[in-house]
């Protein structure tokens, strides 16, 4: 069941709005109550919507993709600035990363196809991001690469998101 419109997490997050989901849960656009202006994206994993036999590696896996992007610092990549769980569900916070997914950008497009120069700007910053996590002990394989899950700032910065 979807968290409601302003639903405080933790005495801090006041959830805004469901942003998506995705195999391993929900994420929302909430609003950090101890830094007035700051909006964040929480993704919440809920085991108990997941098959029993599944719950303790869902868990897990969890909380090892939490650590494992707390440890990541790098400008094509949303930061996480928090991990916890309440009544049994899991949420980790990142920055909310404004802008629109490359599949919008593509779907805005004529014939679904971007100029070569706007093309060529969001293939370098992808590999610079990509090259970056393979260059890490251990690498770090970005195995869900899809124009979903390539978001384009305004500024026209891309970030990866969801390592699911």
């Amino acid at each position: 069941m979807d968290l409601a419109e302003g639903v405080i997490l933790q005495s801090r997050y006041r959830i805004v709005r469901r942003l998506g989901g995705g195999g391993m849960g929900v994420v929302y656009l909430a609003d950090d109550l101890r830094l007035p202006g700051r909006s964040c994206a929480i993704m919440e994993m809920s085991p108990a919507a997941l098959a029993e036999q599944d719950r303790e590696w869902a868990v897990q896996a969890f909380k090892q993709e939490a650590q494992l992007l707390a440890t990541l610092k790098h400008p094509g990549l949303a930061a996480v600035t928090d991990f916890f769980t309440d009544e049994d569900n899991w949420y980790l916070v990142m920055d909310f990363v404004e802008g629109e997914s490359l599949e919008q950008r593509l779907k805005r497009s004529p014939q679904g196809r971007l100029p070569t120069a706007e093309a060529l700007a969001i293939t370098r910053q992808l590999c610079d991001v990509l090259e970056y996590l393979h260059l890490c002990v251990p690498p770090v394989i970005f195995r869900d690469l899809k124009p979903s899950n390539v978001m384009l700032l305004p500024s026209g910065a891309v970030k990866l998101i969801d390592f699911g």
